[in-house]
């Protein structure tokens, strides 16, 4: 991923192996369900940019067939409090720069939502803040520092619900389509067969992942054993990204 310095300058990309990865998503997936306690098919939010731990979470949701649900960064907090109650959300992971929105959400009414887990590091002040509106806030490195990924995977079944997309909600409410393990599978091998992917190909991740068809290209590179870089957040620096 990339990410800009304090006087704007953006910064070389750091790059991760398969490896670390796999460590890292056996970590968050043991965290998730010893520290939260998560069950098969329990929903887990998912709201910021595109970045590598949005990534990370998502492979650790699979790992044990939890649902994912993303939500569009941009969503406001009216849209973000639909969804979480809609689903009934208990856990949701964000960047930091979200805690807020999610916090205010919490505070019109959502009495499912009982762990934030952010992203970054969080401050005591954030904390107090969940607190206040009776929510746990980790921060994402807390949930992974388990002594080690103890937790076998449990793999979905493909009529295992994977995700609920929802809309923007530009003309209303969001609307949530559900989509099944057996949906995702059949279209990425239906697109990698007709545009086969290489190990070589680095793709540039900057299309929300919110979307469904981010996320599968995202899945396709990993498959064919590929790499992903992601862009800094800024459209306007997408050319600077891709140099």
């Amino acid at each position: 991923m990339r990410t800009r310095s304090a006087n704007g300058k953006a910064e070389p990309y750091t790059w991760m192996t398969y490896n670390q990865a796999n460590e890292r998503i056996g970590r968050i997936a043991t965290g998730l369900q010893e520290r939260l306690q998560l069950k098969r098919q329990e929903v887990v939010g998912i709201f910021s940019k595109n970045r590598s731990e949005w990534i990370l979470t998502e492979h650790a949701c699979s790992r044990m067939a939890y649902i994912l649900v993303p939500l569009y960064d941009t969503l406001g907090s009216t849209a973000v409090l639909y969804i979480i109650n809609h689903t009934e959300m208990r856990v949701l992971v964000c960047s930091n720069d979200l805690v807020t929105k999610v916090l205010e959400a919490k505070a019109s009414g959502c009495p499912s939502l009982k762990v934030v887990i952010s992203m970054e590091a969080v401050t005591r002040e954030q904390i107090n803040q969940a607190s206040c509106v009776g929510v746990a806030l980790l921060s994402l490195r807390e949930v992974e520092s388990v002594p080690e990924a103890t937790v076998p995977p449990s793999p979905p079944e493909p009529s295992d619900l994977a995700t609920i997309c929802y809309t923007s909600g530009t003309t209303g409410n969001p609307k949530g389509v559900m989509l099944t393990h057996g949906n995702l599978t059949s279209a990425i091998v239906h697109g990698s067969t007709r545009n086969p992917m290489q190990a070589y190909w680095v793709h540039l991740s900057y299309l929300p992942l919110a979307h469904v068809m981010e996320r599968m290209t995202c899945v396709a590179i990993t498959r064919a054993g590929g790499s992903i870089g992601f862009y800094q957040g800024d459209i306007l620096h997408l050319l600077d990204d891709v140099q």
